[in-house]
């Protein structure tokens, strides 16, 4: 059984020899998006009876969203949110940096990053990247508030922001390709 997490819409020979290899070797392939599905059945021939779909998404849960707001001081701002394993290729920095910009025009924004470092920048550069963050934040003067959780109990607190910005960012469908 083999967990893929992303599939290249473009792959190079190489990338498609790969994969194409692993996948016929698997008994089970799982992905986490329809578009997944797609990809592999269309750019990489493989069977739809091989491939499982779990879904790769926030849980439905109803929350109140004046009382969520209220619980973490949020009630006057307007919240930008990055979730998830926290590494470079999230792209945080470019919303740090453009963030005096925003600030000047909307006063009341507030960018939380909620999640760990992902296990592999760990692995290799330790906690240098979420430092790096941390140093930009407070060399350009911004009151941010940035949260890397581990607790379950904290996440599942926060989970009530997570729920509810009036942004989610996504930073690296930001970036020219």
């Amino acid at each position: 059984m083999v967990t893929l997490h992303t599939i290249i819409k473009t792959p190079s020979y190489n990338q498609k020899a790969i994969l194409v290899e692993i996948c016929r070797m698997a008994n089970k392939i799982i992905v986490m998006s329809h578009k997944a599905i797609e990809f592999l059945t269309t750019i990489y021939r493989v069977e739809r009876e091989k491939i499982v779909f779990v879904d790769h998404g926030v849980p439905n849960i109803q929350l109140n969203r004046i009382k969520s707001r209220e619980e973490f001081n949020l009630e006057n701002k307007k919240v930008l949110l990055t979730f998830g394993f926290i590494g470079r290729n999230k792209g945080i920095e470019t919303v740090i940096k453009a963030l005096p910009k925003i600030v000047e025009k909307y006063p009341d924004v507030l960018y939380m990053v909620l999640g760990k470092t992902h296990p592999n920048v760990l692995r290799y550069s330790g906690e240098e990247y979420r430092n790096y963050l941390q140093q930009l934040v407070k060399s350009l003067k911004l009151k941010i508030m940035f949260s890397f959780l581990t607790s379950t109990l904290i996440r599942r607190k926060y989970l009530n922001i997570y729920l509810q910005p009036i942004f989610t960012l996504h930073p690296t469908s930001m970036r020219p390709r």
